[in-house]
C-alpha cells in the first residue's frame, strides 16, 4: 500500500497585507481617501461635523459618514453664528454691520481633527471645520487660529488682528519659553 499523502496547505507566508498606519490613528486623518477608509474600518455610520459660534458653542450638523465623504457642499445658515452671547441679534453700529450675501455659510472639515466620540451609542466620529463664505473668502467672526498654528504664530495672530500690531518680536529667554510652552501646550 503507497504512503498517504500529506495535505499540502497553501502558504500564507508573505502574503497578508498589513493596514496602512493611518488607520491605527485615534484622530486625524490627511487626505479625504485616508478619511473614507479610517471611518469605514471603525464601522463608523454618522459623523458631527462642528465649528465654535462668537460664544464657543459647537455648532454645526450632523451627517452620515458616505455623505460626509462624497464631496457635498457642508452649508449651514450664518444667522447662528451672528448671534450675541445672550441670544440676541446684534443691532448694526459698533463695528458690526450684517453683511448684503446674508446666506448660507460653508463647513470645511479639517481632517486633522478626525476622531471617534465615545458618548454616543452607536459609532459615531466628530470633525471640527472651518467656517467660510461659499466663495472660499474667511467668515469675519470665526476663531483667530486654528488651533494646530504654534503658540507663538497664536501670538503673533492676536497682536496683529486685535490689536493692530505690524507683528511680534521678543528676546531669546522669551522666545525659549514659548518654545517650552509649546511642547506642553501646543499642538
Amino acid at each position: 500500500m503507497p504512503p498517504a499523502k500529506k495535505e499540502v496547505r497553501p502558504s500564507t507566508r508573505g502574503t497578508r497585507t498589513r493596514a496602512p498606519a493611518f488607520l491605527k490613528n485615534l484622530r486625524g486623518v490627511k487626505s479625504w481617501k485616508e478619511a473614507s477608509a479610517w471611518l469605514e474600518s471603525r464601522g463608523i455610520e454618522d459623523i458631527e461635523c462642528i465649528t465654535p459660534d462668537q460664544a464657543g458653542v459647537a455648532r454645526g450638523k450632523m451627517m452620515p459618514s458616505s455623505k460626509f465623504t462624497s464631496n457635498t457642499s457642508l452649508a449651514l445658515p450664518s444667522a447662528p453664528f451672528m448671534m450675541t452671547i445672550s441670544g440676541q441679534y446684534p443691532e448694526n453700529g459698533n463695528g458690526f454691520e450684517y453683511p448684503e450675501d446674508d446666506g448660507d455659510l460653508k463647513l470645511v472639515p479639517d481632517l486633522s481633527t478626525l476622531t471617534a466620540v465615545p458618548w454616543e451609542e452607536d459609532p459615531t466620529a466628530a470633525v471640527i471645520c472651518d467656517l467660510v463664505h461659499p466663495d472660499g473668502r474667511a467668515v469675519d467672526f470665526t476663531p483667530l487660529y486654528e488651533d494646530s498654528l504654534p503658540l507663538w504664530d497664536k501670538a503673533e495672530r492676536i497682536a496683529t488682528r486685535i490689536y493692530g500690531a505690524s507683528g511680534i518680536d521678543a528676546d531669546a529667554r522669551v522666545r525659549k519659553t514659548f518654545d517650552e510652552l509649546q511642547g506642553t501646550y501646543g499642538h
